[in-house]
């Protein structure tokens, strides 16, 4: 087992989580080692100097704090345990990691280990590891948010044969965006023993976005919800998950492809309310909920196109026929960019609405979108209306596609 650890990354939650749970783990195949924490966290250091005696000598700027820090965490390192021949010495929650070269007087720190040398505040730690002076009875963990990898300290701990776990939110601009969300939820979803539908999936996906934190907490809430049910439904997740603007613009589409008035105008009123709450009155949250509406029925365009490339009638083809496809056989068909039940879902939506009504709804989001760019936000709003009214209208595709 090594006796060194660095936790960090951009992933607050996950961080903290791993840290506990590797201390817990140690600890607990140790029962010998004693435990002896030295808080990471600046403000915790701050407060807590302050309501000890003599506290209004204790340093306040954030430099001279987190040195402070780093001498308390040295003192431990360097000192043996009373009760024991081993100890776990644990920096927890580092909020300093952006201090990482940083001259304790201010610049840019310097190499070199001479007197003149520049010190700054992970200095004695980094002589400390460079030096090898871990004792192998001790096991050190340095968990926080925010260690540059292309830093001087992160590369000394790498180099020492410090074990790494690095936790990095999801990117957006990146391909496998998507597939890590699902995979996060999924693993949540698994940790409290529930099941979800694949347009379940599909929901928290959109709705709960890339944070960790949240996603476990919604999670847990349909947990609570679901008591001794444990599959999780599209309406569980709209029911349960917290009114965010992500989660009313799920509900407004969701109308929309329904095509049913009432819910989407309902949607429309509770989704506006939610983000002027957040962002103000004078927000103008139109523009955004037009990009959702694009983006729902540009799918669903591109998902007619596709069945009808596949050769398969939306009106009959059945979640077996679109599981049994092979993906190698159409090569950059839309459908597979979804699981083969969403795909059979979309194609249920698709029943809703005739080719001549979607040309005509595109159609009019192009109009309501020079609306939105030119007009007053009385008209924004109005606008809006006008065109999930277009959407709601009685559907004439039921002769179409047979």
């Amino acid at each position: 087992m090594p006796n060194a650890y660095l936790i960090s990354g951009n992933e607050p939650f996950e961080i903290k989580r791993a840290a506990q749970v590797l201390v817990d783990k140690i600890l607990q195949e140790n029962p010998d080692y004693e435990l002896d924490l030295v808080s990471g966290d600046i403000e915790d250091f701050v407060t807590k100097n302050q309501n000890r005696e003599g506290g209004k000598d204790a340093p306040r700027e954030p430099t001279r704090v987190a040195s402070a820090i780093v001498q308390n965490l040295m003192n431990s390192l360097q000192t043996d345990s009373l009760f024991s021949a081993h100890k776990v010495v644990w920096l927890k929650h580092c909020s300093f990691f952006d201090k990482v070269g940083e001259e304790l007087g201010g610049g840019d720190g310097k190499k070199g280990k001479g007197k003149g040398a520049k010190q700054d505040v992970f200095s004695p730690l980094s002589q400390f590891i460079e030096e090898k002076l871990l004792p192998d009875t001790q096991i050190l963990v340095i968990d926080g948010v925010g260690l540059d990898r292309r830093k001087s300290f992160y590369k000394l701990c790498e180099s020492a044969g410090f074990e790494i776990q690095w936790f990095a939110k999801p990117d957006p601009t990146d391909k496998d965006y998507a597939v890590r969300i699902r995979t996060r939820i999924q693993s949540e979803l698994d940790a409290v023993g529930l099941k979800a539908l694949p347009d379940a999936k599909e929901c928290l996906s959109l709705i709960l976005g890339s944070d960790a934190e949240r996603i476990r907490l919604e999670i847990e809430k349909l947990s609570l919800y679901l008591g001794d049910e444990k599959t999780v439904t599209r309406e569980d997740c709209l029911a349960v998950c917290s009114r965010t603007p992500e989660a009313l613009a799920w509900a407004l589409t969701d109308a929309l492809k329904l095509r049913d008035l009432n819910r989407s105008f309902r949607a429309l009123d509770d989704l506006i309310a939610q983000i002027e709450a957040e962002r103000g009155a004078s927000s103008s949250p139109e523009n955004s909920l037009l990009a959702g509406i694009v983006n729902t029925f540009q799918s669903l365009a591109k998902a007619r196109a596709a069945f009808e490339a596949l050769g398969l009638n939306i009106r009959r083809v059945s979640y077996a026929q679109i599981k049994a496809l092979d993906k190698t056989d159409y090569p950059g068909n839309f459908i597979f960019s979804m699981h083969p039940y969403v795909a059979f879902k979309t194609a249920e939506t698709l029943r809703l609405f005739s080719d001549a009504e979607l040309v005509k709804i595109l159609h009019e989001i192009l109009e309501v979108n020079k609306d939105l760019v030119s007009s007053g936000s009385d008209n924004k709003r109005a606008s809006l209306e006008r065109l999930i009214y277009l959407i709601c209208q009685p559907s004439d595709a039921s002769n179409d596609n047979d």
